[in-house]
Protein backbone atom coordinates (compact mmCIF):
# COMPACT_ATOMS: atom_id res chain seq x y z
CA UNK A 1 0.00 0.00 0.00
CA UNK A 2 1.37 3.12 -1.16
CA UNK A 3 0.67 6.54 1.00
CA UNK A 4 -2.30 8.85 0.28
CA UNK A 5 -3.93 5.87 -1.20
CA UNK A 6 -6.97 4.13 -0.32
CA UNK A 7 -7.73 0.70 0.65
CA UNK A 8 -10.75 -0.96 1.57
CA UNK A 9 -10.71 -4.09 4.08
CA UNK A 10 -14.08 -6.13 3.62
CA UNK A 11 -15.38 -9.67 4.21
CA UNK A 12 -17.78 -9.45 0.84
CA UNK A 13 -15.66 -7.20 -1.47
CA UNK A 14 -17.90 -7.80 -4.19
CA UNK A 15 -20.88 -6.50 -2.61
CA UNK A 16 -18.59 -3.59 -2.32
CA UNK A 17 -18.09 -3.18 -5.74
CA UNK A 18 -21.42 -4.04 -6.84
CA UNK A 19 -23.46 -1.12 -4.72
CA UNK A 20 -20.48 1.63 -5.36
CA UNK A 21 -18.43 3.28 -7.68
CA UNK A 22 -15.22 2.14 -6.87
CA UNK A 23 -12.36 3.92 -9.02
CA UNK A 24 -9.39 1.42 -7.70
CA UNK A 25 -10.84 -1.82 -8.13
CA UNK A 26 -7.97 -3.75 -7.33
CA UNK A 27 -7.33 -1.90 -3.84
CA UNK A 28 -9.61 -4.01 -2.07
CA UNK A 29 -8.72 -6.82 0.93
CA UNK A 30 -10.91 -9.68 1.06
CA UNK A 31 -10.98 -11.10 4.79
CA UNK A 32 -12.33 -14.22 6.40
CA UNK A 33 -13.56 -11.93 9.34
CA UNK A 34 -14.63 -8.63 10.48
CA UNK A 35 -15.91 -7.69 13.83
CA UNK A 36 -19.78 -7.20 13.84
CA UNK A 37 -20.54 -3.22 13.27
CA UNK A 38 -23.76 -1.99 14.65
CA UNK A 39 -25.88 0.77 13.10
CA UNK A 40 -26.63 2.97 15.78
CA UNK A 41 -23.25 3.10 16.91
CA UNK A 42 -19.74 1.60 17.70
CA UNK A 43 -16.22 1.41 17.89
CA UNK A 44 -13.60 0.98 15.17
CA UNK A 45 -10.09 0.08 16.53
CA UNK A 46 -6.87 0.25 14.38
CA UNK A 47 -3.93 -1.92 15.89
CA UNK A 48 -0.65 -3.05 14.70
CA UNK A 49 1.20 -5.76 17.00
CA UNK A 50 -1.20 -4.84 19.96
CA UNK A 51 -0.23 -0.99 19.49
CA UNK A 52 -3.62 1.21 18.91
CA UNK A 53 -3.14 3.76 15.84
CA UNK A 54 -6.56 4.71 15.67
CA UNK A 55 -9.44 4.81 17.51
CA UNK A 56 -13.22 6.02 15.94
CA UNK A 57 -16.26 5.63 17.91
CA UNK A 58 -19.43 6.41 15.33
CA UNK A 59 -23.02 7.21 16.89
CA UNK A 60 -25.84 7.13 13.58
CA UNK A 61 -26.68 11.23 15.04
CA UNK A 62 -23.29 11.65 13.01
CA UNK A 63 -24.62 11.46 9.99
CA UNK A 64 -26.60 14.50 8.41
CA UNK A 65 -29.68 15.73 9.73
CA UNK A 66 -31.15 15.95 6.63
CA UNK A 67 -31.07 12.47 5.81
CA UNK A 68 -33.85 10.39 5.54
CA UNK A 69 -32.56 6.88 5.81
CA UNK A 70 -28.63 6.40 6.71
CA UNK A 71 -29.21 3.24 5.91
CA UNK A 72 -26.06 2.07 3.14
CA UNK A 73 -24.71 5.56 3.75
CA UNK A 74 -20.80 5.94 4.87
CA UNK A 75 -19.50 7.99 7.62
CA UNK A 76 -16.74 9.74 6.21
CA UNK A 77 -13.60 11.53 7.88
CA UNK A 78 -13.59 15.28 6.76
CA UNK A 79 -9.86 16.14 8.12
CA UNK A 80 -6.89 13.21 8.84
CA UNK A 81 -5.16 16.02 10.60
CA UNK A 82 -7.75 16.42 12.88
CA UNK A 83 -8.19 13.67 15.55
CA UNK A 84 -11.13 10.51 14.36
CA UNK A 85 -13.03 11.60 17.42
CA UNK A 86 -13.33 14.90 17.18
CA UNK A 87 -16.55 16.69 17.48
CA UNK A 88 -17.81 17.16 13.76
CA UNK A 89 -14.78 15.24 12.28
CA UNK A 90 -17.17 12.77 10.21
CA UNK A 91 -20.10 12.97 8.16
CA UNK A 92 -22.38 11.44 5.95
CA UNK A 93 -20.67 10.73 2.53
CA UNK A 94 -22.57 12.85 -0.20
CA UNK A 95 -25.42 11.96 -2.56
CA UNK A 96 -23.53 13.31 -5.72
CA UNK A 97 -21.08 10.75 -4.69
CA UNK A 98 -23.17 7.66 -4.34
CA UNK A 99 -23.13 7.83 -0.52
CA UNK A 100 -20.06 6.40 -0.51
CA UNK A 101 -16.64 6.73 -2.14
CA UNK A 102 -14.86 3.34 -1.84
CA UNK A 103 -10.91 3.64 -2.91
CA UNK A 104 -10.63 6.68 -3.70
CA UNK A 105 -10.94 10.50 -1.55
CA UNK A 106 -13.99 10.88 0.81
CA UNK A 107 -16.27 12.93 -0.71
CA UNK A 108 -16.50 15.56 2.31
CA UNK A 109 -12.80 16.00 2.61
CA UNK A 110 -11.57 19.48 4.37
CA UNK A 111 -11.44 22.16 1.46
CA UNK A 112 -10.09 25.58 2.56
CA UNK A 113 -9.79 26.73 -1.01
CA UNK A 114 -12.27 29.32 -2.63
CA UNK A 115 -15.58 27.95 -3.53
CA UNK A 116 -16.70 28.32 -7.41
CA UNK A 117 -18.66 27.11 -9.98
CA UNK A 118 -17.21 27.36 -14.02
CA UNK A 119 -17.85 25.55 -17.20
CA UNK A 120 -15.13 23.55 -18.80
CA UNK A 121 -16.35 25.04 -22.29
CA UNK A 122 -18.98 27.67 -22.43
CA UNK A 123 -20.38 25.43 -25.75
CA UNK A 124 -21.53 22.37 -26.50
CA UNK A 125 -23.01 20.49 -29.22
CA UNK A 126 -24.84 16.69 -28.59
CA UNK A 127 -24.47 16.11 -32.11
CA UNK A 128 -22.62 12.77 -31.25
CA UNK A 129 -19.30 14.05 -32.96
CA UNK A 130 -17.42 12.75 -29.29
CA UNK A 131 -16.22 16.85 -29.05
CA UNK A 132 -18.31 18.45 -26.43
CA UNK A 133 -21.18 16.64 -26.45
CA UNK A 134 -22.06 17.21 -22.98
CA UNK A 135 -21.94 20.62 -20.72
CA UNK A 136 -19.45 19.98 -18.06
CA UNK A 137 -20.06 21.85 -14.68
CA UNK A 138 -16.73 21.48 -11.96
CA UNK A 139 -17.53 22.87 -8.76
CA UNK A 140 -16.19 23.23 -5.60
CA UNK A 141 -17.50 23.94 -2.09
CA UNK A 142 -16.10 25.88 0.99
CA UNK A 143 -18.20 23.76 3.57
CA UNK A 144 -18.63 20.28 4.26
CA UNK A 145 -22.44 18.73 4.54
CA UNK A 146 -23.43 21.38 1.97
CA UNK A 147 -26.78 20.69 -0.53
CA UNK A 148 -27.51 22.40 -3.71
CA UNK A 149 -30.30 22.24 -6.15
CA UNK A 150 -29.25 22.81 -9.86
CA UNK A 151 -31.56 23.71 -12.76
CA UNK A 152 -30.89 24.86 -16.51
CA UNK A 153 -32.82 27.39 -17.23
CA UNK A 154 -33.54 29.27 -21.09
CA UNK A 155 -33.11 32.77 -21.84
CA UNK A 156 -36.77 33.42 -21.30
CA UNK A 157 -36.47 32.26 -17.61
CA UNK A 158 -38.43 29.09 -18.25
CA UNK A 159 -36.94 25.73 -16.78
CA UNK A 160 -35.37 23.16 -18.89
CA UNK A 161 -33.70 20.74 -16.72
CA UNK A 162 -32.96 19.89 -12.81
CA UNK A 163 -29.72 18.70 -12.30
CA UNK A 164 -30.13 18.63 -8.55
CA UNK A 165 -32.79 18.80 -5.82
CA UNK A 166 -31.44 19.89 -2.34
CA UNK A 167 -29.01 17.36 -2.89
CA UNK A 168 -25.97 16.68 -0.85
CA UNK A 169 -23.14 17.03 -2.62
CA UNK A 170 -18.98 16.96 -2.06
CA UNK A 171 -16.63 19.74 -1.24
CA UNK A 172 -15.91 19.32 -4.81
CA UNK A 173 -17.15 17.86 -7.93
CA UNK A 174 -18.77 17.12 -11.74
CA UNK A 175 -21.66 17.97 -13.49
CA UNK A 176 -23.19 17.23 -16.49
CA UNK A 177 -26.39 18.67 -19.02
CA UNK A 178 -26.63 16.46 -22.29
CA UNK A 179 -28.73 18.75 -23.65
CA UNK A 180 -31.92 17.23 -23.36
CA UNK A 181 -35.29 18.17 -20.90
CA UNK A 182 -37.00 17.45 -18.10
CA UNK A 183 -39.26 15.86 -20.58
CA UNK A 184 -36.60 13.92 -22.40
CA UNK A 185 -36.86 16.15 -25.29
CA UNK A 186 -33.40 17.68 -27.26
CA UNK A 187 -33.33 21.44 -25.83
CA UNK A 188 -33.23 23.66 -28.75
CA UNK A 189 -30.05 25.18 -29.95
CA UNK A 190 -29.79 28.36 -28.20
CA UNK A 191 -28.88 30.30 -24.92
CA UNK A 192 -28.78 28.81 -21.35
CA UNK A 193 -28.72 29.81 -17.82
CA UNK A 194 -27.53 27.36 -15.28
CA UNK A 195 -28.46 28.36 -11.95
CA UNK A 196 -26.46 26.70 -8.54
CA UNK A 197 -27.70 26.69 -5.35
CA UNK A 198 -25.88 25.90 -2.16
CA UNK A 199 -26.91 25.79 1.34
CA UNK A 200 -25.83 24.41 4.64
CA UNK A 201 -27.36 23.39 8.06
CA UNK A 202 -26.11 26.62 9.38
CA UNK A 203 -28.52 28.42 6.91
CA UNK A 204 -25.62 29.54 5.08
CA UNK A 205 -26.90 29.75 1.17
CA UNK A 206 -24.82 31.47 -1.93
CA UNK A 207 -25.74 31.28 -5.50
CA UNK A 208 -23.78 30.55 -8.92
CA UNK A 209 -24.46 31.70 -12.19
CA UNK A 210 -23.60 30.62 -15.44
CA UNK A 211 -24.78 31.29 -18.80
CA UNK A 212 -23.53 28.38 -21.93
CA UNK A 213 -24.41 28.17 -25.46
CA UNK A 214 -26.21 25.25 -26.94
CA UNK A 215 -25.11 25.01 -30.31
CA UNK A 216 -25.65 22.81 -33.37
CA UNK A 217 -25.57 22.80 -37.05
CA UNK A 218 -27.54 25.11 -39.11
CA UNK A 219 -29.95 23.57 -41.65
CA UNK A 220 -28.76 24.78 -45.45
Amino acid sequence: MLPKTYWVASTNTSSVKAGYTCENPDNFVQLNALPSYNNDKGSVVLLSNNLQLDRFDYTENMHIALLQDPNGVSLERISFTRGANEPGNFTSAAASAGFGTPTYKNSQKTNGEERFVKLLSKTFSPDGDNFEDVLVLDYQVAENSTFATVAVYSDKGRLVKSLLRNQSIGTKGILRWDGFTDNGQAAPIGIYVVLFDVFDLNGNTHRFKNTCVLAGKLNK
